[in-house]
């Protein structure tokens, strides 16, 4: 069996989900969900409601920290200003990154 979640607005189809029953998901016929999460992948019903996939951040400490990391730019513009509260805010928050995600 295919259920198939629409978007309210347009009415256009935006998932599919494969099932063996709709009863899997407590779903009835033309059911509307109203539910926030409607429709994403990876998202389950249980007991009538939508659960959030739990996804293992597969991450090294490099990656999380690059993607975290505040813009070199706003350290170089402190220098070119010789703007010292904003060096030493930049410095503080390069290490509040590394305090959260501490060498492996």
């Amino acid at each position: 069996m295919i259920i198939c979640i629409l978007n309210k607005e347009t009415k256009k189809v935006i998932n599919r989900l494969v099932v063996d029953s709709a009863d899997d998901y407590n779903l009835k016929d033309n059911e509307e969900l109203s539910d926030n999460h409607d429709g994403q992948i990876g998202w389950t019903r249980s007991n009538g409601e939508w659960v959030e996939p739990v996804v293992e951040d597969t991450r090294t400490y490099v990656e999380k920290r690059a993607s975290e990391y505040p813009d070199f730019r706003e350290y170089l513009d402190g220098i070119v200003k010789n703007d010292q509260a904003q060096i030493d805010q930049y410095i503080a928050d390069c290490q509040a990154v590394k305090d959260k995600y501490p060498k492996e």
